[in-house]
């Protein structure tokens, strides 16, 4: 026994399914939430290198040893091998390296370089107020060189 094909619609309940309607405010948060996202994407390396980076600066701020100039040395050295080539530092040592990175970056690192090779190699370390000093030209140095990535 056959049944008429039309009367199958009788089986759904309720009006014939419509298209479905997006309000203005569903569509902005819609697309809203992929810019945030790409945007998350694109600079999320960049948002926990810089993180680090301020951890960093914080730690060499408390810092009271010897150790001092090694370590900003050290942290000069390592982020200037995220941003620039290694062959174009790696070479240089106490007044090229600080003149290379006033040229490079917008600091004035080259005013300690008389006491910079002391600091380095000797036993003398930095007052607390050249440290100061030495730390505000590190923010100084992360400033310039990520926002000119």
């Amino acid at each position: 026994m056959k049944e008429p094909l039309n009367q199958l619609i009788d089986i759904l309940p309720g009006d014939e399914p419509s298209i479905i309607h997006f309000s203005n405010s569903q569509i902005f948060y819609f697309f809203l939430t992929i810019l945030i996202v790409f945007i998350y994407n694109k600079f999320k390396r960049d948002i926990y290198l810089k993180i680090n980076l301020y951890r960093e600066i914080y730690q060499l701020k408390n810092n009271t040893n010897q150790t001092f100039i090694a370590e900003v040395n050290l942290f000069l050295k390592l982020t200037f091998d995220l941003y620039h080539p290694r062959d174009d530092f790696a070479s240089l040592h106490t007044i090229e390296w600080l003149k290379y990175i006033d040229d490079t970056s917008n600091t004035d690192f080259s005013q300690f370089k008389t006491y910079w090779e002391k600091w380095s190699y000797g036993n003398d370390s930095p007052t607390k107020e050249q440290k100061k000093i030495i730390i505000k030209q590190c923010k100084k140095f992360l400033f310039y060189i990520h926002g000119k990535k």
